[in-house]
């Protein structure tokens, strides 16, 4: 390998090169139309009593805009809940988002309440490589040669090092980087960074002396990928057999619990529980039941299961929200 001299690089805009394209571009020469990576994230650090302690993150993320559908999963061990949100699962496939959370199942929701494609995705926006890479200035990173190629593309190799840090206040001491370009199309794929100084950790603690690693790897682009519903949600219709007004929007559900909003009347949803829960045989409890200044809460019991059906009217004529939650009697 011989190392060149500086060469200017717009990290933004190689970043900027792995955002999916619009459906009028999408069959221009030049359209991002799918895309997949890992991303690997290590913090080793020590705790107050000099024990070491390791925090990693793990992700697989796909996204693709013909047809529209998208996949998260994301591990993470040592931060704060992992125990309980430790692994997430997410997928997107037409309006629908199913997310699986360990502890709670399987919860599905609309698109037009989380859309895993559009800007608000909380976990790819925060674990997006424009989001773990802004502040690094790479603009006088240094070309390696000869050229390489990684997973069948051929790549421009660049190294850096901590002076890319664009940040005056940051504790960072030293840093090793390597990033890979795609010759043709000019997109991250490959990026390799460790460094040594104080960090956050990923779950927010107070600064501590450490040393954290990124690896991103690009493992598909314009490639067809399948999204798959998660083994958990396959059956989360039959598990949620609640009833739901025709034009239910929003919808959010879950073993035993359903939300969901509606412009029908706030009369029409209650006389549409009253006669559908006991067409079905739900036993209304009239003394656990009420109707009061737009807030409505009714009870029921079915063998040896409870359900309550809760319906608020919004004051400035917006929808109403409906919530639906059912247990089993004790």
């Amino acid at each position: 390998e011989v190392m060149e001299e500086e060469e200017s690089i717009d990290l933004g805009s190689v970043l900027q090169g792995l955002t999916l394209s619009s459906a009028d571009d999408a069959a221009t020469d030049t359209a991002v139309n799918s895309y997949a990576y890992e991303l690997i994230m290590t913090f080793n650090t020590t705790d107050e009593s000099g024990a070491e302690v390791t925090q990693s993150v793990n992700m697989s993320v796909a996204y693709s805009n013909d047809p529209p559908a998208a996949n998260i999963i994301m591990l993470a061990e040592g931060v704060d809940g992992a125990d309980e949100f430790g692994q997430i699962t997410m997928a997107q496939t037409g309006d629908t988002v199913y997310m699986v959370i360990p502890e709670l199942g399987c919860i599905t929701q609309t698109t037009a309440d989380m859309d895993l494609l559009s800007d608000g995705n909380p976990l790819g926006d925060t674990f997006s490589p424009e989001t773990l890479f802004e502040e690094f200035d790479i603009s006088e990173a240094k070309r390696v040669r000869p050229d390489e190629e990684i997973n069948g593309i051929e790549v421009e190799h660049y190294t850096f090092d901590e002076t890319a840090i664009d940040d005056p206040e940051s504790e960072v001491k030293e840093v090793n980087g390597d990033v890979y370009i795609a010759k043709d199309g000019g997109y991250l794929v490959r990026m390799v960074v460790s460094g040594i100084g104080q960090f956050e950790g990923f779950d927010g603690d107070t600064p501590s002396d450490g040393a954290v690693s990124f690896e991103y790897n690009l493992t598909s682009y314009n490639e067809p990928i399948e999204v798959l519903i998660p083994t958990e949600c396959e059956n989360a219709g039959a598990a949620v057999d609640l009833p739901m007004v025709d034009d239910a929007y929003e919808v959010t559900s879950f073993a035993g619990f359903v939300s969901y909003k509606s412009d029908i009347a706030f009369d029409e949803i209650i006389a549409f529980y009253e006669g559908v829960l006991a067409d079905a045989g739900w036993v209304k409890d009239e003394d656990a039941s009420y109707s009061f200044s737009g807030t409505a809460s009714m009870s029921y019991t079915k063998e040896q299961e409870t359900l309550t059906v809760m319906i608020s009217q919004e004051t400035d004529g917006g929808p109403q929200s409906v919530m639906l939650i059912t247990e089993e009697s004790e």
